[in-house]
């Protein structure tokens, strides 16, 4: 649970995070670490063609519809696999689904549900550190009925919040 004391200061710092913009002395200090990193200035600014995800189901029929009108039983396969994997690329079809998704940053939260209420049934997916662009284009082309985001607590909750709901509308904090 977040509690804001400092409205004001917290509304400059999202949208310094938000911005895209860089002071020069950020922009100095990513130089610097992508120099000592990769021997190049410019090299960590890659972003992969591709974004691999863990998936798991929670309760039974959860149905995932593709716009060949094939389905996915994830529940099934959630428990013939464990879980599943996904690779998430710009041309990755979208699904339809009628349970929610929840993405946890946190590999406890994907490891164990008891954090889940009983008797929700959907999907849990597994994302570490930043939301990746690939992801959240392909949950704004998808259909569930709700996107929520169960951030860690470390200081990347927040931006990861501002960052999804600038990409999905109506995703939401859990």
């Amino acid at each position: 649970m977040w509690k804001v004391v400092a409205p004001g200061t917290l509304d400059l710092e999202l949208k310094r995070w938000t911005s895209g913009e860089t002071s020069p002395e950020e922009e100095r200090f990513g130089r610097i670490h992508n120099l000592v990193r990769y021997r190049d200035t410019k090299s960590g600014a890659t972003t992969p063609a591709t974004w691999c995800g863990l998936f798991m189901a929670r309760g039974k029929g959860v149905l995932a519809s593709r716009p060949d009108r094939s389905r996915l039983d994830l529940s099934a396969m959630t428990h013939d696999l464990g879980c599943l994997g996904m690779a998430i690329d710009e041309d990755t079809p979208p699904w339809d689904c009628d349970q929610s998704i929840f993405l946890v940053e946190s590999q406890a939260l994907i490891d164990n549900f008891g954090w889940l209420p009983r008797d929700w049934c959907g999907v849990v997916l597994y994302y570490a550190g930043d939301l990746p662009g690939l992801l959240i284009a392909w949950l704004a082309w998808i259909r569930f009925a709700s996107i929520e985001l169960f951030a860690d607590f470390a200081g990347i909750g927040l931006p990861n919040f501002q960052t999804l709901t600038a990409g999905v509308p109506s995703a939401s904090w859990y």
